[in-house]
């Protein structure tokens, strides 16, 4: 009778070593199917070639296999592990066509998975199955003694279990598995279906038991005659090339015969590149003096005897460390088989041993350096995310599972958007197109990073939002573009900063009280100046007995100390942000133009001026009065700063501020701006000084020289006007301050520019409504002297109760914004229910809060500040009476 056609051909001989450790028929499918993985990757440290190992009829050694399909899970995740394993499973040339036809699902769950199967005969374990019930088989795999079980021998057995009733054209089954310490337990669901020549298969069998039973004792007797044969053969071809004092034909291999008690007979040349010691030597020795323990704790699978069945033929694989003579301990690969007499009885032991040095230590790095990596995954407090093209989460720490309240592994296999609804924003870079495509960069091997460090708002699994912070990198992996990301949970964070921003605003309002306080012992020894000054010359004044000549002195100079008062209030104003601005559109050139002759008269003739214009308007929206201000405040300063003479440089210019530049700058906002500059060659200022430029009452200069309100009011200015100013100096070398101005753009200039206007009284009716009597009065004589019929109101209820009678004949109403019972901004919307179309002019000495005239410039309306003098209220009032336009705004004569 024939042979069976997977028997080893006797001319095979050097694969016999290897047989009964692990077929390459399972290796030769794990590349057949499934994604295109580089050779270099998954052949690296095997001692066989590609040909070798894609040879179903070939054979591998335990660790080989072990290394091989390590480097195989290393390229897939589990879920793609155990698809591609289904996939070679259920393919249709994974069994014959009479093999579909008459085996049923149970049949070949049995013929694969089975005590006997194909998988039991092809790798070093032992199976058993039981069938609890019909549809459920249970298999418990168990490794042979010396021979460490791989997880991913399980996962492919799982793979391979669920496609295997696929192969046969019906529906797959369903598999559990669990780990346990020398194997794996399955749990496998299945439809027990097909087979529909099952029965005359099984009659066959009957039939041909006789038959079956010889044809199998045929093949295991060529199979022990093949084996004996090449053992002869090797010993036999060890010896020769010993006497001849050559090396073995297999240079990596050395063959070693003990005897029951593990003495050596006779070892090859080779044993002294292990050993360091010559065959001679190591002769007579026993294994125990070779090894650095004891053979029958290092080897127990080979020294107990009793553990090996009397027909088991199956070598013994082991992985021991050899002490070499030169005092390093050398790890060895072996496989050693036991010989028997007739009688059973072991008679000693043929082996084969190679030096696997040099690849342990590569195996022991790569686990040591697995397990740390999974320490770090595993322990970290960060979540680690790695996802594919499709944003599929492949791997997931156990820090991510429990930020977005998952069970681990449960974000496995799931879209990144279910987590992270806007992570597509942060991962649409240039590296990958919308469809998941690589661009030419990655196609050449660039890999550019992502962005690092974006927030953004996850969910969890509750629903609930949880703000992150994600810095991903993409990588290949597996030819594949990936990305692997760290998620931090940042709600903490922001709670912290929410909290500290509380604290700075309340550090604020302290250091404000300091100044408030500091601003109010200034403002108190002013004003205390100027009211003896008012109170002295007015005393003076009252006295009858005064020639005109005198009076008219006295009060003159009352009138200075009222516009010396009225100075220091604008200023105040100014330096606290509530002053009430009247901006127009102004270009920069023109006022530094119209400001020069007024600089010439301020700066002495040893200081030279120069005025640096720009080519093209510098428009700003902003009051003249108070960038007339700032200019003369800080040229004074910069003339104060040369006592002895030098350069006075006065720029204007157009200057964007970008990202970078205001990186550099934190007193900077992006944008566009005009920029007024002044550069003076004067002392400079230490860094101390620069830190307290700005704060008001602070100044260098000697008592009665300066107030110290001057940089402090040009600050409150600049903010006022929503721009930013800037200070650059140092000491000895002169000061640079710079004014940032919003730029009004030419296409949106709707505002006009700001022009004279004739001072002359009328003949319209006014009403008056001011809280304070003498405001009230004073404002009453100078417009009742400018020609015009004036009524008065002393608050805003008392007004209203005049302005229904008297609405057509009023023609304006001049009103305090702030008034006790009702403010001016309550009275104008009941006025202007009674009569839309009338006209108010606004007037206040200061906003206390701010919110009373911020309405003002909200809505454009008509303002004067208080202190105002005769002409400025009289000029106010005519170009409000005078102005044309729209119906509403024509003269109540016209209408």
């Amino acid at each position: 009778m024939n042979t069976p056609d997977n028997r080893l051909a006797l001319g095979d001989l050097e694969h016999l070593s290897k047989l009964g450790e692990a077929s390459c028929r399972n290796i030769s499918w794990l590349l057949q199917v499934g994604k295109p993985i580089s050779s270099q990757d998954l052949f690296k440290n095997l001692p066989y070639s590609r040909d070798h190992l894609t040879n179903p009829n070939r054979f591998t050694d335990w660790v080989s296999y072990r290394v091989f399909i390590s480097h195989l899970n290393e390229h897939l995740n589990q879920v793609e592990m155990i698809e591609l394993a289904r996939a070679a499973a259920a393919s249709r040339y994974a069994v014959p066509l009479l093999r579909r036809l008459t085996y049923s699902v149970r049949d070949e769950l049995l013929a694969r998975f089975g005590e006997s199967g194909e998988i039991a005969r092809a790798l070093p374990l032992e199976i058993s199955t039981s069938e609890p019930a019909s549809g459920v088989m249970h298999l418990d795999l168990q490794m042979l003694p010396g021979y460490s079980p791989s997880d991913a021998l399980h996962l492919s057995l799982v793979g391979q279990i669920i496609g295997a009733p696929e192969a046969l054209g019906l529906q797959k089954a369903e598999v559990e598995y669990q780990a346990t310490g020398g194997g794996a337990h399955f749990v496998v669901n299945y439809r027990d279906r097909g087979g529909e020549a099952r029965r005359a298969r099984q009659l066959w069998q009957r039939i041909n038991v006789h038959a079956v039973r010889l044809h199998d004792l045929e093949y295991h007797q060529t199979l022990l005659t093949t084996k004996l044969r090449f053992t002869e053969e090797q010993l036999q071809r060890t010896r020769t090339d010993s006497a001849g004092g050559t090396m073995p034909a297999h240079h990596d291999e050395v063959v070693l015969h003990l005897d029951p008690a593990l003495k050596v007979t006779f070892c090859g040349d080779g044993i002294e590149q292990l050993s360091g010691r010559p065959a001679e030597q190591v002769c007579g020795m026993n294994l125990d003096d070779l090894l650095t323990t004891p053979a029958n704790q290092s080897l127990p699978a080979l020294t107990d005897v009793e553990s090996h069945s009397v027909h088991d033929t199956r070598p013994v694989v082991f992985e021991v460390q050899l002490r070499h003579t030169d005092g390093s301990d050398q790890w060895i690969e072996g496989r050693a088989r036991l010989e028997r007499n007739d009688r059973g009885a072991v008679i000693g032991y043929m082996a084969s041993v190679r030096n696997i040095n040099e690849r342990k230590h590569i195996a022991l790095e790569l686990q040591e350096r697995e397990e740390s990596y999974r320490v770090i995954t595993t322990t970290a407090q960060d979540g680690i995310v790695t996802i594919d093209v499709d944003r599929i989460i492949t791997f997931a720490n156990p820090a991510l599972h429990q930020m977005f309240d998952f069970d681990v592994p449960d974000l496995l296999g799931t879209s990144i958007t279910e987590i992270m609804p806007s992570i597509y924003q942060i991962l649409r870079s240039d590296t990958v197109d919308s469809t998941g495509k690589q661009d030419d960069a990655v196609a050449t091997g660039g890999d550019r990073a992502l962005p690092v460090a974006a927030s953004l708002n996850g969910l969890t699994r509750s629903g609930q939002t949880l703000p992150v912070e994600v810095s991903f990198a993409a990588h290949t992996l597996r030819d594949e573009r990936h990305f692997t990301g760290i998620v931090r949970d940042i709600s903490q964070r922001q709670q912290q900063e929410h909290e500290r921003k509380i604290l700075e605003q309340q550090l604020q309002a302290t250091q404000k009280i300091d100044s408030i306080g500091q601003l109010a012992g200034g403002v108190a020894h002013d004003f205390n100046n100027l009211l003896v000054a008012i109170l002295g010359y007015t005393d003076l004044a009252a006295n009858d007995s005064i020639s005109s000549e005198d009076r008219r002195v006295y009060l003159h100079e009352i009138k200075l100390a009222g516009e010396r008062a009225a100075e220091m209030t604008q200023q105040l104003l100014a330096f606290s942000r509530r002053q009430i601005i009247e901006p127009s559109l102004l270009d920069l050139n023109e006022l530094v133009a119209g400001l020069d002759l007024m600089i010439q008269r301020l700066i002495p003739a040893n200081i030279e001026i120069s005025l640096v214009t720009s080519d093209d308007e510098v428009d700003a929206l902003a009051d003249r009065g108070q960038l007339e201000q700032i200019l003369i405040n800080l040229v004074v300063n910069a003339r104060d700063a040369m006592p002895h003479g030098g350069q006075l440089v006065i720029e204007t210019a157009t200057a964007s501020v970008d990202k970078g530049f205001a990186d550099l700058n934190p007193w900077a906002e992006i944008g566009e701006y005009g920029l007024l500059r002044i550069t003076d060659s004067g002392s400079g200022m230490s860094p101390d000084i620069r830190r307290h430029v700005f704060e008001p009452f602070f100044t260098t200069k000697p008592e009665g020289a300066g107030t110290g309100l001057g940089l402090a009011v040009v600050f409150g200015i600049v903010k006022q006007h929503n721009g930013l100013i800037n200070v650059d100096s140092t000491e000895g070398e002169g000061t640079v301050f710079s004014i940032y101005l919003p730029l009004v753009p030419a296409a949106s200039i709707t505002a006009p520019r700001k022009e004279g206007r004739t001072i002359v009284g009328g003949d319209e009716t006014i009403l008056v409504v001011e809280d304070n009597a003498q405001v009230l009065e004073l404002a009453r004589l100078i417009l009742r002297g400018a020609g015009y019929t004036v009524l008065t109101a002393s608050n805003g209820e008392e007004a209203l109760d005049q302005f229904p009678r008297r609405a057509k004949d009023i023609d304006l109403v001049l009103m305090d914004v702030v008034m006790p019972k009702m403010g001016g901004r309550e009275v104008r919307i009941q006025m202007k229910r009674i009569d839309p179309a009338v006209r108010i002019l606004f007037t206040s000495g200061y906003s206390a809060a701010g919110i009373h005239t911020d309405f003002i410039l909200e809505e454009g309306l008509d303002f004067i500040q208080k202190p105002f003098v005769t002409d400025t209220l009289r000029g106010k009032i005519r170009s409000i009476l005078d102005r044309s336009g729209t119906l509403l705004h024509q003269p109540r004569a016209a209408r």
